[in-house]
């Protein structure tokens, strides 16, 4: 289930609530929705982002 419908749809669309019963703060919760993470038995998942630096070369011509 979406985050967002997991919050309205058990804590009454109260972001404030849902972070409380997680035990993280308000601002985590805002990062777990903009992630746009699930909730699946209970819990929250987010998908992995693997960001690849790319290397910098020095090569002068």
């Amino acid at each position: 289930m979406k985050l967002t419908d997991y919050i309205k749809e058990h804590h009454n669309n109260n972001q404030s609530d849902f972070a409380r019963s997680q035990g993280v703060s308000q601002s985590q919760a805002r990062r777990w929705l903009k992630r746009n993470c699930v909730v699946i038995d209970g819990a929250v998942y987010c998908e992995v982002s693997k960001q690849v630096k790319k290397e910098q070369t020095n090569d002068k011509p």
